[in-house]
């Protein structure tokens, strides 16, 4: 029995392992996660345990009565395209509005499907209407993905090979039940499925790349324009007889438009500007330079604070106004 299920027990082992992988990954991802991952994750997941729970060996394990093993494997059965619908959904935004109404049919059959399994006791009671609408779902998802007139990129060309393997292996199967081919073997669906699942995890893991990626010179922008901020707030504090200034900047981003500065006149005398610019973020950082440059031109009114302000705000207005 264990050489006879080692191939498949294998198989549903790892693919269980790749789709807890994918999920705890997603879960602990602290900056922008890829939504296409917790969905390739649960697909892998829940076609892993499927594979296990089909196996005589897997079963052994555990101290569960046979009729359990087949109620959980008719009702993987049912609701596995939807992970595949929603991945997609995640993956190619355009394909939304199409692939929701998909969804919404086929979480509608798994649930009834399920149902019926539950009041007439007996699992796969509707393998029928599933084989027939596995079928017709397939045959969309091809209709869809070469669709001409396209232009493919990378994801789409990896989505065509995994799941025009899979499409083609789980028609032969489900025609199979329907009793219209014979195969004097097992299944060969669980082939074109590892095939599909290699591809979609290839698809996540690239996107979670170029997010990561992406970040990365968000990253860096964001530590070159913090520099450039902590450059124009004072290298010193004034020296001004019978006075000492401290000052401590701490913005609540990595840049901000909160800002101060000095302006030394004669005779002991001192201007001190405090100013936070509207909003937060890069935004306010530029425009928080644009004001560390009208208040150095304030200088030689700087003993008169009304003029100061006035001629920051004939500088200011005249740039924002461009701006905007």
């Amino acid at each position: 029995m264990l050489r006879a299920d080692a191939l498949s027990l294998s198989l549903g082992v790892l693919l269980v392992a790749v789709g807890v992988a994918a999920v705890v990954v997603y879960a602990r991802a602290l900056r922008r996660k890829e939504p296409s991952l917790p969905w390739f994750g649960l697909f892998a997941l829940l076609y892993g345990l499927r594979t296990l729970a089909r196996l005589e060996t897997f079963r052994l394990f555990f101290s569960l009565p046979p009729g359990f093993w087949l109620y959980a494997s008719s009702a993987i059965t049912y609701v596995i395209p939807l992970p595949i619908v929603l991945f997609l959904r995640a993956a190619f935004p355009r394909w939304r509005r199409p692939l929701r109404w998909m969804v919404i049919f086929l979480a509608a059959f798994a649930a009834g499907a399920v149902t019926a399994d539950a009041l007439m006791q007996r699992p796969e009671s509707v393998l029928t209407p599933n084989n027939l609408i596995a079928i017709g779902f397939m045959v969309a998802s091809l209709a869809l993905l070469f669709r001409p007139g396209w232009r493919p990129g990378r994801d789409l060309r990896t989505l065509r090979v995994g799941l025009a393997s899979w499409a083609v292996m789980a028609v032969v199967d489900n025609l199979r039940g329907l009793g219209v081919l014979s195969w004097p073997r097992s299944d060969v669906e669980p082939v074109g499925a590892t095939v599909l699942i290699a591809c979609l995890g290839t698809m996540a893991a690239r996107r979670a790349f170029e997010s990561a990626e992406r970040l990365l010179a968000l990253d860096k922008e964001l530590s070159i324009a913090r520099q450039i901020q902590t450059s124009i707030l004072p290298h010193s504090m004034p020296n001004v007889a019978g006075l000492a200034v401290a000052a401590r900047y701490r913005p609540m981003t990595a840049v901000a438009g909160d800002f101060y500065d000095f302006l030394e006149m004669d005779g002991g005398r001192l201007g001190v500007l405090v100013a936070d610019v509207s909003g937060h973020g890069v935004p306010a950082a530029l425009i928080a330079s644009m004001v560390k440059v009208a208040i150095a031109a304030q200088k030689p009114q700087a003993d008169r604070p009304a003029a100061v302000l006035a001629g920051m705000n004939e500088t200011l207005r005249g740039q924002l106004a461009a701006s905007t």
